[in-house]
């Protein structure tokens, strides 16, 4: 068996001191439908509540400077998105 490619998002550090990294994994030699379907696996169980990825704070694209700023700090309880098509629900 190959190991396995890892993406590190990047790693944050709570309060407790505890590093949680968030990170993909799919074989190195995984085809694009397998790729696919790993995403599609991981976007039904974020829908069902079997995963759960906390959001802190969402940005405009126009605002991606401050977002990284934010991004950065420590002691961050969620994920910082940048919106390419503006803020959710916007008409």
């Amino acid at each position: 068996m190959r190991p396995f490619a890892t993406v590190d998002t990047g790693a944050t550090h709570d309060r407790t001191g505890l590093s949680s990294t968030s990170t993909v994994q799919a074989p190195h030699w995984a085809s694009p439908q397998q790729v696919r379907a790993l995403y599609a696996d991981l976007a039904i169980k974020l829908r069902d509540g079997v995963l759960k990825a906390p959001i802190e704070a969402t940005y405009p694209i126009e605002d991606i400077k401050q977002a990284l700023t934010h991004a950065q700090r420590g002691g961050r309880n969620g994920k910082v998105l940048v919106l390419p098509n503006g803020r959710l629900g916007a008409s």
